[in-house]
């Protein structure tokens, strides 16, 4: 009886130990935003807007249109950055620049 009970406690060691050798660390995965910000693709200055389209050729899919640039962590601002790629034509001189957007509740705004 003696000899069953040390061979199970040396079975449940020994399982312990090949269990604690064999476990693969386990790794934080890397949360999606942080692989978006690593990639060069997704920033600002990465699709520069230095040109310009031709007009005739090109039909925007608004009036206003161009794409939000991400604030940095930890920032409380109370407005996003967009740079603009079309505007109506009494804002051209807007294209291509980076201007702020925030919330409003003026009624003119709206």
């Amino acid at each position: 009886m003696t000899d069953i009970i040390i061979f199970v406690v040396w079975l449940t060691i020994g399982f312990i130990v090949y269990r604690l050798i064999s476990k693969k660390s386990v790794q934080t995965k890397s949360s999606n935003y942080k692989i978006y910000k690593s990639s060069p693709l997704f920033r600002s200055d990465y699709y520069s807007i230095n040109q310009t389209v031709n007009r005739e050729l090109y039909r925007p899919v608004a009036e206003w249109s161009g794409r939000l640039i991400l604030q940095v962590e930890n920032q409380n601002k109370r407005f996003v950055e967009f740079e603009v790629q079309n505007a109506p034509d009494s804002y051209v001189h807007l294209l291509g620049k980076v201007v702020k957007l925030k919330w409003s509740s003026d009624s003119k705004l709206q």
